[in-house]
């Protein structure tokens, strides 16, 4: 057998590039992040995400080509409770950045077509500098997970003709203190803070229902 062992002089400078080599890999930054549900029996949603043109690009994709990315589009046919979201995408050549999550919550509560409610969440891809969206900032716990935490109620109300009687939902935010908020739930977000990530929508019911 022939000994095919490098030598010294050449096999140590090329550890040290195959060490940098893996050092950059896994220096990569994630472009994705998880997002997860904890709803109540009965609870699915839709997620629509929408992007818009990278900071500091000039290019502009028209809307007819810029379309947001459907999650559950046909929620009552096929349904999945946990996604991974595109934090960027490249559309013509323009690179493209997420800008927000519209979560469309519904509840079913029989088993005609319309016998559901619903109401929404939002996540939104927030800038470090603009304190505008600060106050939906949520924190991260040691498994990187966050959460988008509301409290839901159903509203009766009576529509169309016969008069049917209809369970309307209404979600309200629960900011980082635990403070009930009249607002959907909300969370906000800077790139490296979702860049790998979870984002947990926890939505639990509230008093009984009341007409």
């Amino acid at each position: 057998m022939f000994n095919v062992s490098l030598p010294r002089f050449i096999a140590l400078p090329l550890l040290a590039v195959g060490a940098s080599l893996i050092s950059g890999c896994n220096s990569v930054q994630p472009t994705t992040f998880n997002f997860i549900v904890d709803m109540p029996p009965g609870f699915k949603y839709k997620a629509v995400v929408n992007y818009i043109t990278a900071p500091g690009e000039t290019c502009t994709v028209a809307r007819k080509h810029n379309k947001a990315d459907v999650y559950n589009y046909r929620w009552w046919e096929e349904y999945t409770a946990s996604i991974e979201i595109n934090l960027k995408r490249t559309i013509n050549d323009c690179p493209l950045i997420m800008r927000s999550v519209r979560i469309e919550v519904f509840s079913v509560y029989g088993k005609e077509s319309g016998d559901f409610g619903t109401d929404k969440a939002f996540i939104f891809l927030r800038d470090e500098n603009d304190d505008g969206y600060k106050m939906w900032n949520k924190p991260f716990d040691a498994t990187s997970v966050t959460l988008v935490e509301g409290q839901c109620q159903s509203l009766f109300r009576t529509m169309g003709k016969p008069r049917i009687l209809r369970k309307l939902l209404s979600c309200k935010n629960i900011n980082a203190q635990g403070v009930l908020e009249n607002q959907v739930p909300t969370g906000a977000y800077t790139f490296e803070q979702l860049a790998g990530k979870t984002v947990k929508l926890k939505l639990t019911w509230g008093p009984e229902d009341k007409p």
